[in-house]
């Protein structure tokens, strides 16, 4: 995939509220922060969690406009703020635009980029954008805030997704900063389940096991006991 074929699939899950799958070798995405911010930025996540009502506005094979799909969804507290999906399947760039009052807005309507982090500006009866082919662009139509639990960058080059339980992304973990000082038993375990290593330890950074003869490499670590 393309960055923009990335960014497209990211943001229509998070739009239509799909599970985040992320796919590839994770440790190639140490090496450009474009796949952090595909997985960090909190106004998508914040639609991917808390955006109610899904609807497609414009399918990929309306006449007309084919390959160019539009998406909305609702902001969960403050219905007269909207969530807009412009997707560009084509093999050319495209201007998408939507006529306001079929997402429900009336009046003008103030309107942030979540890709950018940025207000775009204000926009009365029809909201366009122009889209390069096979990107996509997430927008906020409205004023209600996108914020809960603000998204940090974790601790390089462990993926941590909970408090015990981390995808392996290099040659060590580093365990969180919640468990310094303390002994754990870390366990390394491949993609499939097999235990490969368990070792007591009090030190944050912990070296891998990262295979054995049968080439079985180390998936997932996870703390197995505190004390």
């Amino acid at each position: 995939y393309t960055k923009g074929e990335h960014k497209l699939m990211m943001l229509l899950w998070c739009i239509d509220n799909q599970p985040l799958i992320w796919g590839g070798n994770l440790p190639d995405n140490t090496n450009d922060p474009f796949y952090d911010s595909l997985m960090m930025n909190s106004d998508a996540l914040f639609i991917n969690q808390n955006g109610i009502k899904c609807r497609v506005v414009r399918s990929d094979t309306n006449p007309g406009t084919p390959n160019l799909p539009i998406w909305t969804s609702t902001h969960p507290t403050d219905t007269a703020t909207k969530f807009v999906l412009f997707a560009n399947l084509s093999g050319s760039s495209a201007t998408m635009s939507v006529a306001l009052s079929t997402i429900g807005i009336t009046g003008t309507v103030p309107v942030r980029d979540v890709w950018s982090r940025s207000t775009i500006g204000n926009f009365t009866t029809t909201f366009a954008q122009t889209i390069t082919s096979h990107n996509a662009g997430l927008y906020i139509l409205g004023s209600a805030p996108t914020t809960t639990n603000p998204v940090t960058r974790i601790e390089k080059p462990a993926q941590i997704t909970g408090e015990k339980v981390f995808f392996a992304t290099g040659n060590r973990c580093v365990i969180p900063a919640a468990f310094a000082g303390k002994t754990v038993r870390v366990a390394t375990y491949s993609l499939a389940g097999k235990l490969l290593n368990s070792v007591i330890t009090r030190d944050r950074t912990v070296p891998l096991y990262k295979g054995d003869t049968h080439g079985e490499k180390v998936g997932i670590v996870k703390i197995t006991e505190i004390r």
